[in-house]
């Protein structure tokens, strides 16, 4: 480890208010598992919800907003909810996920409490190569072929995508935008998922889109770790057949893509965009006027709030 921390080593670990802190909550909780003994216990205080209080002190700092698993955290912050939690340590080889003060969480804390398995996620993942007729996977074979399947796959993903997000296949960049910056919300991502499960055979867990956020990190993994079965729907052709369908699929992807760009036209195709209204609400004020009146007077537009729990 880098900070010097061996592995495998402690019973316990407590983190307290630090995890919704960090980018990526499961490849937080592999990094503390990994020091971990199996049946280590792991105890986490956690925010149970956001709350204004919340934004308006902890918001300022960056950590705050530091998060990149949107789909996993409550709306509007970086808090998770209880199911988050049990789904996410599951996911991550915890067992026995408990709750001890679950009647409180109302209050904004929960406490959350689980027991390694023993297994790092990465390493096992690694040590379970797909396997087909008892046999273990063999690598392409061709590097021809390779990129013929990796385009193959990754199309065929953006095309899915294309279809939940009511977008055009052509505006998905594979490497330079996350699957959130195109929408992709806990339900899509999920359904991508089952979607690549029931296709290829495979079994992956609904939060894999957190360690691999772009379809060219996807792909990459998908074909280092299930190149068999990725294959097998995908490369049915012989090599020489594949080398000349590759070829032909680059050459045109290419043609495709840049008159895609170069051609105006396909934005007026979408037709216009039209903004159908706008509103506001302002302190003590009917418009937008009535509030500079205020403010020109010094008026203190400063109440107490009925929106939120327990105010007064």
């Amino acid at each position: 480890m880098e900070q010097g921390i061996r592995i495998d080593t402690y019973d316990i670990a407590i983190a307290t208010n630090v995890f919704h802190a960090t980018k990526e909550i499961a490849q937080s909780l592999q990094q503390v598992k990994a020091v971990l003994k199996k049946d280590g216990m792991l105890i986490l205080n956690e925010l149970s919800e956001n709350s204004l209080f919340l934004h308006l002190t902890f918001g300022l700092l960056e950590g705050w907003w530091l998060f990149q698993d949107d789909t996993l955290r409550l709306s509007g912050g970086p808090a998770i909810s209880a199911n988050g939690w049990k789904e996410v340590l599951k996911q991550e080889g915890f067992k026995q996920v408990q709750f001890p003060v679950a009647e409180d969480h109302e209050k904004g804390q929960q406490i959350i409490m689980g027991l390694s398995d023993g297994q790092l996620r990465q390493v096992a993942m690694l040590k379970q190569p797909f396997k087909q007729g008892g046999e273990q996977k063999q690598p392409a074979v061709t590097t021809v072929k390779n990129d013929h399947i990796a385009r193959a796959l990754k199309d065929w993903m953006a095309e899915h995508l294309s279809h939940a997000l009511s977008t055009d296949a052509q505006n998905i960049n594979f490497g330079g935008a996350a699957f959130r910056d195109y929408g992709v919300d806990s339900i899509s991502g999920i359904n991508l998922i089952q979607t690549i499960n029931s296709t290829f055979s495979l079994e992956l867990g609904t939060t894999i889109l957190f360690d691999f956020t772009t379809i060219d990190q996807l792909t990459d993994f998908l074909l280092t770790h299930y190149n068999e079965a990725i294959t097998t729907s995908f490369g049915q052709e012989t090599p020489s057949s594949m080398e000349e369908t590759s070829s032909e699929q680059v050459v045109g992807a290419k043609e495709e893509k840049r008159s895609y760009k170069e051609r105006g036209s396909d934005v007026e195709k979408k037709g216009p965009i039209a903004i159908v209204g706008i509103s506001g609400r302002f302190a003590n004020s009917e418009n937008v006027h009535e509030l500079w009146e205020h403010l020109s007077k010094g008026t203190n537009l400063v109440d107490h709030t009925t929106r939120w729990r327990g105010a007064k």
